[in-house]
């Protein structure tokens, strides 16, 4: 829990269906990183979300434990790549940051209750993003909808999950989600003993779930809760998703 696991990625691959696509849309999803310096682990998610050869980044927030390690977690989060964006919305423990400036020096979008319309390959790609404060701002997400108007699909980050009773009766297609760690301590066959979130425990524990007709995938992130907390992770891998958005049959 102290060694092994927290330093032994989980790489999961999804794919999702959607009609009209001319060819595959792949996203890369981190989350809580809260590390407390780089290493092997967090070079192998970047080489291997470099590898995918993503769209986009979408980054749901949390990304240090310490603001002395700014710089050299700006300098790591420089070197993913991508073809059309990379976006952040902030976490929890993102008040030691200075965001705007942050996110501009690490090559991503602060996307805190705003949204962007991108052509990706003649799709339509809407991506918006809620503050920590908004993940239950029903006014917010309404007007996010309106500016992406134009989009074939909607994807919504927020650094809390609990944002689906919110999204799941818009027209949003993807919610993207961290904050849980996906419970960072599990037992077997049982799961997360402590989530932090109101949602169900099963989709707290990461992974791609199903509410309505929204599509809800939870990051249970690369790294661990910081300051005070114990660092340890037991039967929850740090979790990188690579999502690929496919063309309907």
């Amino acid at each position: 829990g102290e060694s092994w696991e927290p330093n032994h990625l989980e790489i999961q691959r999804v794919q999702i269906s959607f009609p009209r696509l001319r060819r595959p849309i792949r996203i890369v999803h981190l989350s809580d990183l809260q590390t407390d310096g780089i290493g092997a682990m967090q070079l192998a998610a970047r080489k291997a979300a470099n590898e995918f050869d993503p769209d986009i980044i979408v980054f749901t927030g949390d990304v240090l434990n310490h603001s002395s390690l700014i710089p050299e977690v700006g300098e790591y989060l420089r070197g993913f790549s991508h073809r059309h964006g990379a976006f952040f919305v902030s976490g929890n423990v993102d008040g030691i940051l200075p965001p705007k400036k942050f996110c501009r020096e690490a090559g991503f979008e602060f996307l805190d209750g705003s949204a962007r319309t991108l052509d990706v390959d003649g799709a339509r790609l809407g991506v918006m993003g809620l503050g920590l404060s908004g993940f239950r701002d029903s006014w917010t997400l309404e007007r996010l909808v309106l500016e992406t108007k134009t989009a074939d699909i909607r994807v919504l980050l927020s650094h809390v999950p609990d944002a689906l009773e919110i999204a799941k009766n818009s027209p949003v297609h993807l919610l993207f989600s961290g904050h849980t760690h996906g419970g960072q301590v599990c037992l077997p066959w049982i799961g997360p003993i402590i989530t932090l979130s109101g949602v169900p425990r099963a989709i707290a524990a990461g992974g791609l779930h199903q509410i309505d007709g929204l599509k809800v995938l939870v990051s249970r992130g690369l790294g661990m809760e910081g300051h005070i907390a114990p660092r340890v992770r037991t039967f929850c891998r740090p979790h990188l998703l690579l999502v690929e958005i496919i063309p309907e049959k």
